[in-house]
């Protein structure tokens, strides 16, 4: 054997060894929308149909994938997050004062690989770890007293189509005090379905998530004092960081 066989041999055994290795490597990319979950408790002289609802917010996350072990992979990654909370009335909806723009998020997670035999479509259910950054932490302790009433939260005005009278169904805000997170970031445990078909390489997919946070409230607001329809009511609403989301992304193998 001369020494340019013998120099291309062990090049070549190398090469057999790192290449495997490598495509155990992957590299994901997922966009799309979060709704932030929202809880509206039982207050005095209830509104009806006055409800907690969050909004939805951009959702981006960046990954890197290893596989441990047959169709068992960890990753890890980060991206920006918005949850927005909000409120809905008689179907209208609208965004709350104290939340609003994206912040960053990280994350660690291990997936499952359930291929459906060799037609390239599959299922990947994966359970994460992360953590969303807050955007309300500034609105911690904030009040607002109006005793005027004049700022409507949400609502309209109605006119009988007989008598030509003008019913008033806007909602006032006359005292309200916002209790927001004090930490900078929501930790989150995050439950994933993926479905997904692949080809070659390349790997696209469609995911609904539910995130869960189990430690702390993100933002929470107390309406002391609402006048609707004349009348005084008090309402409650609550926002614990819990999130949906629907993802579409993208990942490359190695």
């Amino acid at each position: 054997m001369n020494k340019k066989t013998g120099t291309f041999l062990l090049v070549f055994t190398l090469l057999s060894q790192i290449l495997p290795a490598q495509s155990k490597w992957s590299l994901g990319l997922q966009a799309g929308r979060t709704q932030l979950v929202g809880y509206t408790g039982i207050s005095y002289e209830q509104i009806p149909e006055f409800e907690a609802q969050g909004h939805g917010g951009v959702n981006i996350l960046i990954y890197g994938k290893f596989n441990i072990y047959k169709k068992a992979s960890i990753f890890a990654g980060g991206g920006i997050n918005n949850l927005v909370s909000g409120m809905k009335f008689q179907g209208k909806r609208g965004r709350n004062i104290g939340t609003k723009g994206v912040t960053p998020q990280y994350f660690i997670g291990f997936d499952y690989d359930l291929p459906f035999g060799v037609s390239g479509f599959g299922l990947m259910p994966r359970l994460t770890f992360g953590m969303t950054g807050s955007n309300a932490i500034r609105r911690n302790g904030f009040n607002y007293l109006n005793e005027q009433g004049e700022f409507p939260i949400i609502g309209w005005w109605i006119r009988d189509e007989h008598s030509g009278d003008i019913e008033d169904r806007q909602i006032y805000v006359r005292e309200l005090k916002i209790f927001a997170s004090d930490y900078k970031f929501i930790y989150q445990i995050r439950h994933e379905m993926n479905v997904y078909k692949r080809f070659g390489p390349h790997q696209i997919s469609l995911s609904a998530i539910w995130a869960f946070a189990p430690d702390r409230d993100y933002y929470r607001e107390e309406y002391r004092y609402l006048e609707f329809k004349g009348n005084r009511h008090t309402a409650y609403h609550r926002f614990g960081g819990h999130y949906t989301a629907l993802l579409a992304g993208y990942e490359f193998r190695f």
